[in-house]
């Protein structure tokens, strides 16, 4: 196996794993996906993601030396502003947005985009993902890997949100989903190493 394949599916795994071991971007893009059609939550997650792949693989040693509590901050202000932003979205408004769906397509995405965006820097993904580069120094497929490994868990988070969509009364979904952002936020603050 040629070694840059070796390399693509070792950075692969070892970021799709540290991703999916108690990350809350399945919560929260399960939340989302339940409010919002995927592919809307989809066109704000994914440049998300890549993007935090991008800044991984460029600024991983400055990410890593952040102090917790700036980093804490960050994620709880985020999924504060996600939660008022679903908190707001209320039934009569979403009858009124059909009649507009790209106000309703960009709102949607760019929800999305900020929840996954500035949320979780300095996770175990971004580590693995800088960690990679400056082993390897092959910073273009460390990205391709990562973000592909978060395309994966973002893919399985949609679904689990499609899943919630199709079997779970709209009021009920709204009103977890709100609740998910805030008990996140709070535990952001209260537990900003995990």
């Amino acid at each position: 196996m040629p070694v840059a394949v070796a390399l693509l599916v070792t950075a692969y795994v070892a970021v799709l794993l540290g991703e999916l071991a108690g990350d809350r971007l399945l919560y929260t893009v399960g939340a989302l996906a339940s409010r919002y059609r995927p592919t809307v939550v989809a066109l704000g997650v994914m440049p998300a993601l890549m993007g935090k792949a991008l800044a991984a693989v460029l600024l991983g040693r400055v990410i890593a030396r952040l102090p917790a509590p700036a980093v804490a901050a960050m994620t709880a202000a985020t999924f504060g502003v996600t939660a008022l932003a679903l908190w707001r979205r209320t039934p009569s408004s979403a009858a009124r947005t059909v009649a507009a769906p790209t106000e309703q397509v960009g709102r949607g995405a760019a929800v999305a985009f900020a929840a996954v965006f500035f949320t979780e820097w300095g996770d175990v993904g971004q580590l693995t993902t800088a960690a990679l580069t400056a082993r390897y120094d092959a910073p273009a497929l460390v990205w391709l890997a990562a973000s592909l490994a978060l395309a994966t868990k973002g893919a399985l988070a949609l679904a689990l949100g499609i899943s919630l969509r199709r079997y779970a009364p709209r009021p009920l979904v709204r009103r977890t989903s709100i609740a998910l952002c805030v008990v996140l936020g709070v535990l952001a603050i209260v537990h900003p190493d995990r």
